[in-house]
């Protein structure tokens, strides 16, 4: 084997001292450009608290706000960032959000977020109940900050009616992953990941009856939601409220054939928005689910909405979701109502990406 010079050696030892010196040179000597150099307080955020886990953060959220909050929850700053025409920031895979240590002293900071699908004060301005955000100021208190939805003046039966002129506007929360808060040190990277929850969700609904399948008619059935889910604290918890009551953005009725021949059969369809619920317990009934026979004013069946609605969770045995869990993770519900006379005779739950569904009967008919 050739064995190497000394000159050789000497030369090869010089070249990668000055190299190691360009290096760090980059971030530790030079004082005057530190562009390059990460510091400060680099924020991701995630969205697969979903059934389909999967991260859809970029392509379903386009707006959001982070809140920094110190040690004793008093806001230390706010920042927002949206998708505007052809600048999409929210939609490059990694987005981070950056603060610098100018902004974020050294110390141990909480972190939360609001999200929506546009600008929050561009959805102000559209048709339809809208949600409303305390505008926290800084060194205000992190349980300032909430969220009330739009409501009207209170009816006859005691409930304020939520807009149904358009769709409800999609609201996400965010709090930080596996961590209640993040420590910032000068000169270093920090980093804290927000994971997203859904708060808006939308029921579709369709009537058949079995006995006469010509007779449903979107407008022969009255389809609401009445539920105190109005209002979001910080912690996205619900807090005490009004009742609140929710009607379809969207009803129409569909025949069988449709070609124009004798009709067989026809459906009633509903789309109905509302806010997050939650499931208490088998004997509370936070939010109800009702249909009501127009023609002679009967109640057809009433539910406990959190209870009927969970029930979907057994499409996901394999991941042992507990009822609220489910509740939060799924954002679009099928129902498919089978009308006996003026009762209902069972109702299908059907979860659409995994082509399951599951039957509940009304046993007082048997």
């Amino acid at each position: 084997m050739k064995r190497l010079s000394l000159k050789y050696k000497l030369w090869v030892a010089m070249f990668s001292t000055i190299l190691l010196g360009m290096i760090v040179s980059n971030c530790s000597m030079m004082d005057t450009d530190r562009s390059d150099c990460p510091e400060g307080l680099y924020v991701n955020f995630v969205y697969d608290y979903n059934i389909q886990r999967a991260d859809m953060f970029k392509d379903h959220v386009g707006y959001v706000t982070v809140y920094v909050f110190d040690e004793s929850d008093n806001l230390v700053i706010k920042r927002s960032v949206g998708n505007y025409g052809d600048n999409c920031p929210l939609r490059t895979y990694g987005y981070q959000m950056h603060f610098t240590n100018e902004e974020l002293p050294a110390g141990t900071y909480h972190l939360m977020a609001l999200a929506m699908q546009k600008d929050w004060d561009g959805a102000l301005v559209t048709p339809g109940a809208k949600y409303r955000r305390t505008e926290a100021q800084i060194a205000s208190g992190k349980s300032d900050i909430s969220v009330t939805l739009d409501r009207g003046a209170r009816n006859a039966d005691g409930f304020y009616p939520v807009s149904s002129e358009a769709p409800l506007d999609t609201l996400w929360h965010g709090t930080m992953l596996n961590a209640s808060s993040v420590t910032v040190v000068p000169g270093k990277p920090s980093y804290a990941t927000i994971s997203m929850v859904r708060d808006t969700k939308r029921l579709n609904v369709t009537v058949r009856d079995i006995d006469v399948p010509t007779d449903p008619s979107h407008d022969k059935y009255a389809l609401t939601i009445t539920a105190k889910n109005g209002r979001l604290d910080c912690d996205n918890n619900l807090v005490a409220d009004d009742t609140l009551l929710y009607t379809p953005f969207a009803a129409w009725t569909t025949r069988f054939p449709e070609d124009g021949s004798t009709v067989e059969e026809r459906t009633a369809h509903y789309d109905i928005d509302f806010n997050r619920v939650m499931y208490r317990s088998a004997t509370e009934n936070d939010a109800v689910l009702r249909l009501v026979n127009l023609t002679d004013g009967k109640v057809i069946g009433e539910f406990d909405l959190a209870h009927i609605l969970s029930e979907g969770r057994s499409a996901f045995e394999t991941q042992n979701y507990s009822r609220q869990e489910y509740l939060d993770r799924e954002y679009n519900y099928h129902l498919d109502f089978f009308l006996k006379g003026d009762r209902w005779s069972f109702v299908n739950i059907s979860i659409g990406i995994l082509s399951w569904t599951r039957r509940i009967e009304n046993k007082e008919l048997k």
